[in-house]
């Protein structure tokens, strides 16, 4: 009889102490929650919020090795269309202009030119860059593929991992490509990843920035290196930008760029694929 009364007394503490871990475990839970909602809600409120934005830039490109510094500006109407124009000795060499149903490229030193639908180009790429992408890669913004303007909502639609002295964050739900977003203990995105998806990718992309300083009520970062690999991790293409003179909200107009007869034209499918060779 003492046996069968110890064996219940044994039993009803490790049900009080299981259903107590529980209620420890679904607090822990909520507070990590609560952290996580907090810690995005600080990263949006670092975002800058614009309309227009404009710049001066120096910039370095790397090409499988062979690089080349340039000079620019570099504007931006938001979800209208983005230019981005690079000088060399003085002339401009290449010109990036994109809005979201099309995007031109054109190498001014070499007179050729990429000029296609964005759904095209799109297709041929493992990595989905439209416009919406890009200018928040260039402006150091978070940014779900669908969506336009992100709200406190929307944390969770994204996984949350401590990583060293930072917290990433991982888009959930991404069929095709994985994006993270590493953010230091200020709260700001020191560097973006995407990665095409399954594994290995066949491109991948990482974007580095730093130089924080205030401006227009806001951090940003004076400087951006974005580095596309394939799947040996070998570098493609990197971009290197530091920006000054920074403009925001002004009255600006961007135009699609004039490209002359003798200006050779491009097969994009195939200098992708020369890429990713």
């Amino acid at each position: 009889m003492r046996r069968i009364t110890v064996i219940l007394l044994c039993l009803i503490v490790t049900i009080g102490y299981s259903c107590k871990s529980s209620k420890q475990l679904e607090k822990t839970d909520k507070k990590i929650a609560l952290e996580d909602k907090a810690r995005f809600e600080a990263l949006l409120s670092n975002v800058q919020d614009f309309n227009t934005f404009s710049s001066k830039v120096n910039a370095k490109i790397v090409l499988r090795g062979k690089s080349v510094r340039a000079r620019g500006t570099f504007k931006m109407i938001r979800d209208e269309a983005l230019q981005l124009s690079l000088q060399v000795l003085g002339f401009e060499a290449f010109r990036l202009y994109m809005t979201p149903d099309s995007m031109i490229l054109i190498d001014k030193m070499n007179r050729r030119y990429i000029a296609e639908k964005t759904d095209k180009y799109l297709s041929q790429l493992p990595l989905r860059l439209h416009l919406g992408m890009l200018q928040s890669l260039f402006l150091n913004r978070p940014f779900l593929s669908d969506v336009k303007q992100l709200v406190p909502g929307d944390y969770k639609k994204f996984s949350y991992e401590n990583i060293s002295s930072q917290l990433l964050l991982k888009v959930k739900d991404e069929p095709r490509v994985s994006y993270g977003f590493y953010l230091n203990s200020d709260n700001l995105i020191e560097c973006t990843e995407a990665m095409s998806l399954p594994q290995p990718s066949s491109l991948s992309l990482k974007w580095n920035y730093s130089q924080f300083e205030q401006s227009n009520g806001c951090w940003f970062p004076k400087r951006s290196d974005a580095v596309f690999y394939d799947e040996d991790q070998d570098a493609l293409f990197e971009l290197q930008l530091t920006y000054s003179n920074l403009q925001w909200n002004e009255q600006m107009e961007i135009t699609a760029p004039s490209i002359s007869s003798k200006y050779k034209r491009l097969n994009a499918d195939a200098l992708v694929k020369s890429l990713l060779k």
